[in-house]
């Protein structure tokens, strides 16, 4: 596709009013950078859906491409983000559709990777805000597919400092992280830098010993992307030791070159490391708050009109109507309510665009009310 909008925006500001009101389609599989993406993305103005895999990312475009651009990241399981891509292209429909690659390497042949799959363009890992915003405004316009569901707020540029939306403390004086690194990849949100720090504790603590155990089964490609990812979550809470092991690390399994006893070595001081900052956050963390809808009052469901509801929904589900989407999350509550058994899976389902298993899942749910949604 040919390049769109060569002028860079003259500022932050700039690049943020250009993309407020875009919609995108987040495609990656890790799911700290899938609130990182979401927070900061969401935060200017913008529409975003994830995709969990490349095969996701397909399987959502088919039935909905009312989007603006897609952003990809390059090493997942399932399909990877090259493969997804050329897919894309094959279809005509969606060859203009901007495809900007999200990848933590950043040398030369992996750039000419991902011109030649037919991406226009990369965002590094860890991200560096600015950048991003400038990128994707020179990619990415609003096409006005999808109407706006709330008033836009006013722009602004994120600004690292301050509260940052969190009274709880960040956990300082530990050695190997930088904090204020970190805050600076969140502009400044406390709250969302300390749940990047608890999915830190939760999705990377057990990688070094994933990476042996890939290893020991021959499938150097799982290997690889576990060092991928520990690179890259590393990078964005700021502890840049671990990160710089891991690209080591990674490097080495792409070189074949796993049997060596250097790399044996790294792999050994990484974990150590790991396992020092893993030790050192769970107990400077503070608890985690819990969610006020907890204690909330659960409000009763007017059958009557809620069976209505459940028509229509059936009706777009038998059609493959992306509008299920849409009339599932405008009216959540009720489901959730009303359905307390049945209602995360048929979420699961409509998230993942398996309308018919969703179907299936609706009918059972509303049987006993001698419901049968079409």
């Amino acid at each position: 596709m040919e390049r769109g909008g060569d002028a860079k925006p003259d500022g932050q500001l700039e690049a943020v009013s250009r993309l407020r009101g875009t919609r995108v389609l987040l495609v990656e599989d890790n799911d700290m950078n899938q609130e990182l993406a979401t927070d900061l993305l969401g935060g200017v103005g913008m529409t975003v859906v994830v995709a969990a895999n490349g095969r996701e990312a397909l399987d959502c475009l088919l039935v909905d491409d009312r989007f603006d651009g897609v952003l990809m990241d390059c090493q997942m399981p399932v399909m990877d983000g090259y493969t997804a891509t050329r897919e894309i292209r094959k279809n005509p429909a969606w060859n203009h559709l901007p495809v900007i690659a999200m990848t933590a390497n950043a040398m030369a042949g992996d750039r000419d990777k991902v011109i030649e799959a037919g991406m226009c363009d990369h965002i590094a890992k860890p991200l560096n805000v600015a950048e991003m915003f400038a990128t994707l405004a020179r990619w990415i316009t609003p096409s006005g597919m999808v109407a706006p569901e709330t008033t836009p707020a006013p722009v602004s540029v994120p600004v690292v400092g301050g509260s940052g939306g969190g009274a709880e403390e960040i956990p300082r004086g530990i050695e190997g992280l930088d904090v204020e690194s970190g805050l600076k990849r969140m502009v400044g949100k406390r709250g969302l830098y300390l749940s990047m720090l608890r999915k830190f504790v939760a999705g990377q603590q057990e990688a070094p010993e994933l990476i042996r155990q890939a290893l020991a089964a021959g499938d150097r490609e799982t290997a690889e992307r576990l060092a991928h990812t520990l690179k890259g979550t590393a990078g964005n809470i700021g502890a840049g030791v671990i990160q710089a092991g891991a690209a080591r690390l990674e490097r080495a399994i792409r070189e074949n070159r796993c049997a060596d006893a250097a790399f044996q070595d790294e792999l050994s001081e990484t974990e150590r490391l790991l396992d020092a900052l893993i030790a050192a956050l769970v107990v400077a963390l503070p608890e985690e708050p819990r969610a006020q809808s907890a204690v909330k009052e659960v409000p009763a469901v007017n059958w009557e009109r809620f069976a209505e509801t459940v028509m229509q929904l059936g009706r777009y589900l038998a059609e493959d109507n992306s509008e299920a989407t849409d009339l599932w999350e405008e009216h959540l509550e009720s489901f959730r309510v009303a359905l307390p058994d049945h209602w995360q899976q048929i979420a699961e389902d409509i998230q993942g665009f398996d309308f018919e298993s969703a179907l299936n899942r609706l009918r059972e749910a509303v049987a006993p009310r001698g419901l049968n949604p079409s």
